[in-house]
């Protein structure tokens, strides 16, 4: 484990150290940044839009959760095919 830090700056904001953007794969401004909040540990994730065309059941949320949470997960070229797997599980 890596334990990083980064300093808090005037408005309470930081810069991504660069060794995080890269694990992330954050290259640009507009890239979304998530966090996921358990208890005391803030976990770091890259978000992304999921086009408003698509709606989830209970169901399909819990399954995502469940993907987002897993060690290696999978990597997807775009939405839809992410939306097609998802569904088929």
């Amino acid at each position: 484990m890596n334990f990083i830090t980064a300093p808090l700056g005037e408005k309470a904001q930081i810069t991504l150290p660069k060794v995080i953007r890269e694990a992330l794969n954050i290259k640009n401004s507009g890239d979304l940044v998530g966090f996921i909040i358990e208890g005391k540990t803030i976990k770091l994730t890259k978000a992304y839009v999921i086009p408003e065309m698509y709606e989830f059941s209970d169901e399909e949320a819990k399954k995502l959760a469940q993907l987002a949470h897993k060690k290696k997960g999978h990597r997807f070229k775009n939405a839809e095919t992410a939306l097609r797997y998802l569904w088929d599980i």
